[in-house]
This record gives C-alpha cells, structure tokens and sequence, in this order.
C-alpha cells in the first residue's frame, strides 16, 4: 500500500456527494458470482448520470511520511485498575485528536500544490467534465447524459465519483473514479461496481515551465486532461463489465509504475501492456492504468485547439 492511499481515501470522501449513496448501496463486484445477468434489452442505451453537486473534487498527492506520526505511548503508574483505564482512555482521545490534527496538516500541505491553479479548478463543473466524457465514448448503443434525480428511458445507467489527484511535481494528474452499473429500472440490483484509477503520463523535462503549461488559454490543458482521465476510467469499468478484459492466469506481483517523477509499486494482476502503459488489477480488486516505470516521457505537443477540450490533451497525458 502507498504511502498516500490514506489521502486518497480522504479525497474519495470528498468527492461528489453521490459517493456515499454509491458506496453504501454497492453490493456487485466485477467478480462477483451472483451479479444479476446482463439482458439484451440494458444495452441499448447508455445513460451517464450527472452529479446533484457540480463541485469536482481535486487534492494533491500526500507524499510519505515516512512513519512521521504521534509519539509511543507512555507508561502508566496508578494506584488501581480503574484510574489507570481513565488515564489510558484520557490519554487515547488526545492522541486521537493529536492524530487528526497531524492529518489535516499533512492534508493541507499536500494540497498546496493545487494553489496556482485554484481560480481555474474551482470554475469547473462536475457535469461539464461527465458530458465530454461521455462525447469520446464509443458506444453501439444511445449515449445521453442524465440528470441525477431523472429516471433513464432504457438501457443502463451509469455514475461515477471520481477524485482527481496532481502529483506534488505537478507533473500529473489521476483519478480514483468509484462506478457502478444498473439497469435503468432503479429497483433493481447492481450490475457492477468497482473503482478504477487511471495515472497519466507525466510531462518531461520538455515542459519547463509546468504552471505555465496547464494554465495557459484558461487552463484548457487541465480541463482535458481531467476529462480525458475520466473518460479512460469509464471505459475501462464498461471493458470489465462486457467482459472484453483478459482473464489473467498470472500470480499477483509487484508492479513497478510512474506516478510523476516518482516510482510507485503496487502488488498486482497485469492484464494488458504496450511498452508505455500497464492495465492492472491490484489485491483490491481495483483497475488501475499507469504508466511503466523508466520508460522515457515522449515530447509533449505544445499547440492547443480553443474549440476542442478533448483534443488538448497532452499527447505525454494519453493512457
């Protein structure tokens, strides 16, 4: 487990509000045996529901810390077994709040490297960022966007909560996307349910001016490459749930992959690779695109379309 993955749950918590509403009432896995069958009738249409809360959730990567933590515990001299359980439990809610403190400090340090880009994040809308998602999706079926209190006219519905994270160089972006599958009639039972986290490629040494890059022209380069994270997420939960991922045979190993300028590691399942870029499936169950570890940044395309926000993605940011 990575040193950051308590930051990235936080980040989870906060997302749109639909996630504890999703997280609740999942029950299906991509692995689960007594998922309900898929009838023909769920594939005529896709339906992306949209977020009652247009905020989108974005945190900066906490780096280790490297066992930083609150102090060990003392030892206890009382005259008897009462007060010193009232001293043990005096003492653990200090730590406690000791603890949530350290929490939120090593939080809002992470965060600060999402300070230069605040005025733009805060201007983007959670129903903007699904809707061009869902532009790029290639779907046999209707594609439609749906609000989040509407009922779908068919086929299945889909919703997401994704957390987006930036690396502490800034030189990435990810996304942790909570998913799940239904039929359209909301009674019945989940189809699916999983989380997949996509890691873009990280800028090379050609950007060197980083703030420079994703805010120019009013930050399209970090509009579409959220909307490019979140649609690479809703595809590849879609793969998992028709069954079109590889079945791997393979033991689960540990994978060494690029998360920024740093080398991250994660015990999994690879299922799919092309020399750049790694499909896995880690002990959780999860779905996770990431870019190979020590394979060289390719250039990065400096032009920038105004009337395309998917075509602005950094060609180093594709999956």
């Amino acid at each position: 487990m990575r040193a950051h993955f308590h930051h990235r749950s936080s980040a989870i918590a906060g997302a749109w509000c639909l996630g504890a509403v999703l997280l609740t009432c999942s029950r299906n896995s991509p692995a689960d045996d007594q998922a309900p069958a898929v009838e023909p009738e769920h594939l005529a249409a896709l339906n992306l529901r949209l977020p009652r809360d247009e905020h989108v959730a974005y945190s900066g990567v906490m780096p280790g810390t490297g066992g930083a933590g609150v102090m060990g515990a003392p030892v206890y001299v009382a005259p008897n077994v009462v007060v010193a359980a009232a001293e043990v439990l005096a003492n653990g809610m200090v730590i406690a709040g000791q603890r949530a403190h350290q929490q939120t400090k090593l939080h809002e340090a992470a965060d600060a490297v999402l300070e230069p880009y605040k005025t733009y994040l805060d201007q983007f809308s959670g129903a903007e960022l699904l809707r061009k998602a869902l532009d790029g999706i290639d779907y046999d079926g209707r594609k439609t966007a749906i609000a989040w209190d509407a009922k779908a006219d068919g086929g299945l519905v889909v919703e997401a909560v994704p957390a987006f994270l930036m690396t502490q160089d800034s030189r990435a972006l990810l996304i942790i996307d909570t998913i799940i599958i239904r039929p359209a009639n909301q009674k019945a039972p989940l189809l699916y349910k999983n989380t997949v986290e996509v890691v873009a490629t990280p800028l090379g040494d050609s950007v060197d001016d980083i703030q420079n890059y994703w805010t120019r022209d009013d930050a399209q380069r970090l509009m579409a490459t959220s909307v490019m994270l979140l649609r690479e997420s809703l595809v590849l939960a879609l793969r998992d749930f028709h069954g079109e991922l590889p079945k791997s045979t393979e033991p689960q190993r540990t994978v060494h992959f690029r998360e920024g300028e740093l080398e991250q590691m994660e015990r999994s399942q690879v299922l799919e690779g092309d020399g750049q870029r790694l499909l896995l499936r880690n002990l959780r169950g999860w779905l996770m695109s990431v870019p190979v570890a020590g394979v060289p940044t390719p250039p990065v395309v400096q032009s920038v379309k105004p009337d395309s926000a998917l075509a602005d993605a950094p060609k180093s940011a594709e999956p």
